[in-house]
Formats: C-alpha cells, sequence, structure tokens
C-alpha cells in the first residue's frame, strides 16, 4: 500500500512538473532568440573575446529554431 502510494505520487510529480515544462518551452526559446540576436549584433565589435563563438552560436541557434518551428 506505501509502495502504491509513493509510486502514484512520484507519478504525479511528474506529471506536473513535465506539464509545467512544456508550458515554459516556448517562452524560453522565445528569450533565447532574443539574447542570441542581441549577441549577433555584438559580436561583430569583438575581435577576439567570447562574445564571437556566443554570436556564433546565436546565430546557429536562430536557424535551428526556425528550422524546427517551420515543420
Amino acid at each position: 500500500m506505501l509502495k502504491q502510494f509513493f509510486i502514484d505520487f512520484l507519478n504525479e510529480g511528474k506529471r506536473i512538473l513535465l506539464e509545467d515544462i512544456v508550458s515554459i518551452i516556448p517562452d524560453l526559446v522565445g528569450y533565447t532568440a532574443l539574447i542570441s540576436g542581441a549577441l549577433i549584433i555584438l559580436s561583430p565589435m569583438a575581435n577576439r573575446s567570447i562574445i564571437r563563438p556566443l554570436g556564433l552560436f546565436g546565430i546557429t541557434f536562430v536557424v535551428g529554431a526556425s528550422i524546427l518551428g517551420a515543420s
């Protein structure tokens, strides 16, 4: 009886957690796209800093999000 209660408790927690994560994924993608866009704009200004590779990462993220969003 205690084992079944524990299993039900974990399953319910997993369901609630996954529903919350799935519901905020579009927001996370949007915020990440905004940050990536800022890094794309800032990356040409930085010759040899960490922002340049992050700008390239931002470009690949925006392209990937566009491809996945279109399908």
